[in-house]
């Protein structure tokens, strides 16, 4: 599958393509500059796009972030049903490497802003009917049953099939809801996604602005590698 092959000149920066490669860690909801070596180990963050979220960005706070990255971090923007011209504001004041979508956006929606992308499905079984027409670009995301960000686990056994019925399809599940550096070991080793997403497992507890904690990250980081 070559998953860039309508998207001339877009590279692609998560770079498994099964369970035998290498794990892809994802941070989201970044909302300050971190130290590089914060990041060390990561090797993607999400800008949250959502106006009503408590990560929200503005399209120059995202610019401004995106400078700070380490050479080599890609930039997934998160979306819920933009209006018209939201993510074009985006894509205008910052690369963005890859699109994330939280809504109820069709195919057709995903795919005309020019940009690989990913569609979050929470984690219920009426999820595993919806996959196929979102796995163009090889990456879904598996999601809490409920709204993304609140740290809701998701139910491992729908998330396994989840997966399991992805790979059957060709893609890479990145797995996200809950997870923080004391469970995630069990469920890499338990599910074997390709990929794991993590927000408020790495927040600064108490923090309005959901601020993200070097040591939280880097402590999420060591216990997803070592699974």
């Amino acid at each position: 599958m070559d998953v860039n092959a309508d998207i001339p000149g877009v590279r692609r920066p998560f770079t498994a393509l099964g369970r035998a490669a290498a794990l892809q860690l994802k941070v989201c909801g970044l909302t300050e500059p971190l130290p590089e070596t914060a990041l060390a180990g990561v090797d993607a963050i999400g800008l949250n796009a959502v106006p009503w979220s408590r990560r929200y960005v503005t399209p120059e706070a995202a610019a401004t972030l995106r400078a700070t990255l380490p050479t080599g971090v890609a930039v997934v923007l998160v979306v819920a049903d933009p209006p018209d011209g939201h993510v074009e504001s985006y894509l205008q004041a910052l690369e963005v490497d890859w699109l994330q979508f939280h809504g109820d956006e069709s195919p057709e929606r995903c795919r005309s802003y020019g940009r690989p992308y990913l569609k979050a499905f929470p984690a219920r079984p009426e999820s595993l009917g919806r996959l196929q027409p979102y796995l163009e670009h090889g990456w879904f995301l598996i999601d809490a049953p409920g709204p993304g960000g609140t740290g809701e686990r998701a139910d491992l056994s729908c998330v396994r099939e989840l997966v399991d019925v992805g790979h059957r399809l060709g893609a890479s599940a990145f797995v996200a809801g809950g997870l923080n550096s004391e469970n995630v070991g069990d469920v890499v080793h338990d599910v074997r996604p390709a990929g794991v997403d993590v927000a408020s497992g790495v927040e600064v507890s108490g923090a309005s602005r959901a601020t993200k904690s070097p040591a939280l990250i880097q402590a999420f980081v060591a216990a997803a590698r070592a699974a």
